[in-house]
């Protein structure tokens, strides 16, 4: 829930939980890819179908952006 000044929350608590989502993300495309299934998403107002290597490497430029956006 964002606060009522619009403001995106931060802090620790906030980082965990960052965290975690991108670690349940990263676990979804691995099984997803062990299963040979296609992961479903919403994107752009429409149902997207992604093949596992599509939404992995989607999830690993994310993740690069990411870490590179974390570099003092």
């Amino acid at each position: 829930m964002k606060p009522s000044n619009g403001q995106t929350p931060q802090g620790p608590l906030h980082e965990e939980a960052l965290q975690a989502l991108r670690e349940a993300m990263g676990g979804v495309i691995a099984e997803h890819k062990r299963l040979g299934m296609p992961l479903i998403i919403w994107r752009d107002g429409k149902v997207v179908e992604l093949s596992p290597e599509e939404a992995e490497a989607e999830y690993n430029a994310a993740k690069a952006a990411n870490d590179a956006a974390q570099l003092p």
